[in-house]
């Protein structure tokens, strides 16, 4: 047993030398901010924890201000996720539903515009994947389209 402790001496050395190290290159950083500044900063968050929407059937959610979109993968292959944030600049993941999916695309949704979402009865999807599993129906205006630095 002797033989295991100048090992465990040595890895608590190397340990205690590892964390004085972190510990001052944590103090040289000159970029951290206090995280009231975070909060108390009004633009549009970009990644970080969303909620995704929430509609019952019949319901309509909004108004939103469009952020963007990014791909995702799903156990029935590859789709797209928008991003929208709510009037208290909550992001949220808007459904991933192909009727949501093709009505913001046909919409040419751009950063800044602003929509509302109304959810529409299920439909039972006739082919493809997924085929026999009820499919959200979802469909949105435009309200107003930013036009902010656009030609």
């Amino acid at each position: 047993m002797a033989k295991n402790k100048p090992t465990t001496q040595f890895a608590d050395a190397s340990a205690a030398e590892a964390e004085e190290a972190r510990k001052a290159a944590l103090a040289n950083r000159s970029y951290v901010m206090d995280d009231s500044d975070w909060d108390n900063e009004g633009a549009i968050e970009f990644g970080g924890q969303s909620d995704i929407l929430l509609l019952e059937v019949g319901e309509v959610g909004g108004p939103f201000a469009y952020i963007g979109h990014q791909a995702m993968s799903t156990q029935l292959g590859e789709t797209t996720v928008h991003l929208a944030s709510d009037k208290d600049g909550n992001t949220l993941r808007m459904p991933i539903s192909s009727s949501f999916v093709r009505s913001a695309d046909q919409a040419g949704l751009q950063r800044g515009d602003t929509f509302i979402v109304k959810r529409y009865a299920d439909v039972e999807k006739k082919a493809g994947k997924g085929k026999g599993q009820n499919m959200q129906i979802y469909a949105l205006k435009v309200t107003a389209k930013n036009t902010v630095g656009q030609p």
